[in-house]
């Protein structure tokens, strides 16, 4: 796939700066390592953040190749999300108003495990319920809590038998969207007249410049290359305005280490225009530069006290983070270990990958965690496997 976006897809604005630039950073598909380009952009007119540029990702292939890792290495949570999406359908239910008795169908783009309509079901009980997702095994995870609507595909070609939906939502699916007017413009041919929107993305600009407390895990959101688009709650709101939705609430609410903007929209036909404000104080761009090379500087000076290094990981931070972002010279590098068998011999920027076994571990003089999210159980692996010789550096301890 390749992308060349002039205008911002939120106000299309065209006074911007290049916040983020994805250099020689590599994707696993179909069991081989895959290189690409991607730049993202801040605009500095609503201040969004989007991917710009693009040249040879490959959206379907990553996702089917994420979905085909081996179950141990993914769905990676300690979060309970039943509890959070109850909470959720229970804040739309008391903001919104609703009457449950009268909302007779219910639509979850990007239903995933299924959990939010597990919510839904058990507030809305009669109500028919219906999911789509790219996922095949999001169609097994709806049987199993006996939700048999789930359908594995497209939403653009899915017609879903002609029905319309009094509440439509979409967490954690905005931000992947190529394109955001033909997404909206989707859910509005799907819902009814004075039906609901339910929309909870990342907040990135929270994420990236007030979230002190993150540290240097506040870089986490913008480099992922699967965010095609950073949004904050006022141009959010003010791009579904544009399309006939008015706000009946938002809030910001903190998931584990990261933040998130929801929003219940109702569509009421009504389209507002905002007026774009020109921002002179690029306070993201400049918080986000001076982030980065606070992180580079500890970096080189950590790595820099060793010969023998080894990354443990093989997985996303390695391929387009520590080149990118840490600006890793993998010259450096002479080890890379991963448990995924599917990538066991293959190469990242010359660095063959391999098994995690004791003896390989206590060949080199220090091993850098390449995790953001997983860091504590590699530590723990490690420290049962490597002799006190070997120094484990884990970057967001």
């Amino acid at each position: 796939m390749n992308l060349q976006i002039k205008k911002c897809p939120i106000c299309k604005g065209v006074k911007r700066e290049l916040l983020f630039d994805f250099k020689n950073a590599l994707q696993f598909i179909h069991n081989e390592y895959n290189l690409f380009e991607m730049k993202k952009y801040q605009c500095l007119e609503c201040a969004h953040i989007y991917t710009a540029y693009m040249n040879n990702y490959l959206f379907e292939e990553h996702y089917e190749s994420t979905r085909g890792a081996d179950q141990s290495l993914i769905y990676n949570t300690t979060e309970n999300m039943t509890v959070t999406f109850d909470n959720l359908v229970d804040w739309m239910v008391f903001e919104s108003k609703l009457d449950v008795k009268l909302i007779n169908k219910i639509l979850d783009i990007g239903c995933g495990k299924c959990d939010l309509l597990k919510s839904f079901s058990t507030k809305f009980g009669s109500a028919d319920l219906f999911g789509i997702d790219y996922s095949p095994q999001a169609k097994i995870f709806g049987e199993k809590i006996g939700i048999n609507n789930i359908i594995s595909g497209d939403l653009y070609s899915e017609t879903f038998n002609n029905n319309k939906f009094d509440i439509i939502s979409a967490t954690g699916v905005m931000e992947h969207q190529m394109n955001l007017s033909k997404f909206v413009e989707k859910i509005i041919l799907l819902l009814n007249p004075g039906g609901y929107l339910l929309i909870e993305v990342p907040d990135s600009i929270s994420i990236l410049t007030e979230r002190k407390d993150l540290k240097f895990k506040s870089m986490h959101d913008i480099c992922n290359d699967e965010h095609l688009h950073h949004f904050n709650s006022s141009n959010l709101i003010a791009f579904f305005n544009k399309f006939g939705f008015t706000l009946v609430k938002e809030r910001k609410i903190t998931r584990g280490d990261w933040d998130d903007i929801n929003i219940i929209m109702e569509f009421t036909g009504q389209k507002q225009i905002e007026n774009k404000i020109y921002i002179s104080q690029n306070h993201t761009l400049t918080s986000f530069q001076q982030q980065q090379q606070a992180v580079k500087q500890r970096f080189q000076n950590i790595i820099g006290q060793y010969n023998k290094i080894a990354i443990y990981g093989a997985g996303w931070h390695t391929t387009k983070v520590l080149p990118s972002y840490y600006e890793l010279d993998f010259n450096r590098i002479k080890k890379i270990f991963d448990q995924d068998n599917r990538k066991m011999g293959k190469h990242i920027y010359g660095t063959e990958i391999c098994l995690p076994e004791e003896r390989k571990l206590n060949e080199v003089e220090a091993i850098i965690i390449s995790s953001i999210n997983m860091g504590d159980s590699i530590n723990a692996y490690l420290s049962n496997n490597v002799n006190s010789n070997t120094k484990i550096i884990n970057l967001y301890e």
